[in-house]
């Protein structure tokens, strides 16, 4: 009886390690061709579509005019010295509502739309990956990954020049 048990360990444990490694190679494979997609500008994840934006009937990013004049106002805003606080005070008080449909819009959400170098019309791509397969967890590419920058994507909202200029001033 003992011997049985211990010989459904060992099958238990090869099978589970089998099924591990199993996933781990199917990770890789993803992650294989994620990569490629970044490289060769055929990602999916540069389709994302984001504040402002839209997608076109073929599936292209497009300007939503509305919601593009809101994410210009809030460029201009920042460039003119506003704060955070103040611009979703703005956008508070003319009733706009937050991507997520939130009656205030949080200073988070204010600072991720002003760091996002979509509404220059370029995409960055792996900004964040996937670390551990296990716990699906993404975390921020620090570098450890290659970045992925498509220029001239989709169509701009702001120039290149405010979004530096405002990301400058973020940053000292």
């Amino acid at each position: 009886m003992w011997l049985n048990e211990q010989r459904m360990q060992v099958l238990l444990t090869a099978c589970c390690a089998f099924s591990q490694a199993e996933s781990e190679d199917m990770s890789r494979n993803i992650k294989w061709g994620i990569k490629r997609g970044f490289e060769k500008g055929t990602s999916g994840y540069a389709e994302f579509v984001c504040f402002g934006y839209k997608r076109s009937n073929d599936g292209r990013l497009v300007i939503d005019g509305p919601d593009a004049k809101i994410v210009r106002k809030i460029f201009g805003m920042r460039s003119a010295g506003h704060s955070l606080g103040a611009i979703s005070n703005w956008l508070y008080e003319n009733k706009i509502s937050s991507p997520t449909g939130k009656v205030r819009w949080s200073r988070e959400t204010i600072s991720k739309l002003l760091r996002n170098e979509k509404y220059t019309g370029d995409v960055l791509l792996q900004k964040a990956f996937v670390e551990d397969l296990f716990s699906g967890k993404q975390v921020k590419n620090d570098g450890r990954l290659e970045r992925f920058l498509i220029q001239g994507h989709h169509p701009a909202i702001i120039s290149r020049e405010l979004f530096f200029a405002v990301n400058k001033s973020n940053s000292e």
